[in-house]
């Protein structure tokens, strides 16, 4: 594993939200006992959203970018502008890594938010999958300037069969990124596969495990079956 994920800094217990969201960032972190930290989701141009991300800095907080529009994984690449944007937009907040889910935000050239898909597209889970994956991060690394992290996204349903940590722990080994995971998403792949995704603990690079969410959700009624959102 390479020094660049050894070294990053111990941002502490954060929270991680829309800048939109309720209480009001600043509000939060000003509280006692509050986040150390901010990682938010937000739009690729800086300019959209450097006033409020300066009024978190202010604080004396850092702040983590959260984006939501590259593809991690499948055959259509990021535009190279997109990825310049991206790189921007972390420099300029002074991110120390990135994370997103490793899924489809686009299918088409060019570049897209995964909202116009109502949420992540997950990956196959299968060799052909893994593969692209591994050149979608290694083309995001190539022009971001930061550690990047890939996330195992919420999914509804399972197309594959490796198991979710033996396929972003190749990832993640092919590529040297790190790895973020949030609890709630890996309870989406059990309740998906019927499987414990500890059966393939053994195989997920702890040590490349630099970010971990406790996240909110719900479980609601599917027609195939209750389904976490």
């Amino acid at each position: 594993m390479g020094e660049h994920i050894s070294q990053l800094p111990v941002l502490g217990v954060g929270a991680s939200l829309s800048l939109s969201a309720k209480p009001d960032p600043v509000s939060l972190v000003k509280k006692n006992h509050g986040p150390s930290f901010v990682e938010y989701a937000g739009l690729a141009d800086v300019d959209q959203v450097i006033d409020e991300v300066t009024r978190i800095r202010e604080t004396g907080k850092p702040v983590l970018f959260h984006p939501s529009y590259i593809n991690f994984c499948g055959s259509h690449p990021n535009s190279e502008h997109w990825l310049k944007a991206t790189a921007q937009h972390i420099e300029q907040v002074g991110s120390p890594w990135f994370a997103q889910d490793c899924a489809y935000c686009f299918w088409e050239e060019g570049h897209g938010y995964s909202s116009q898909f109502g949420y992540f597209i997950p990956p196959i889970l299968n060799k052909a999958s893994l593969i692209r994956a591994i050149d979608r991060v290694k083309e995001v690394q190539d022009l971001v300037p930061v550690t990047v992290a890939i996330e195992p996204p919420p999914v509804s349903f399972v197309v594959g069969t490796i198991p979710v940590f033996s396929f972003f722990g190749e990832i993640a080994d092919a590529t040297d990124c790190a790895i973020l995971l949030d609890m709630g998403h890996l309870v989406s792949y059990e309740m998906a596969t019927n499987k414990a995704v500890t059966d393939a603990l053994s195989e997920l690079p702890a040590e490349r495990v630099i970010e971990v969410h406790v996240a909110g959700g719900r479980i609601k009624k599917g027609e195939s079956g209750p389904i976490y959102v």
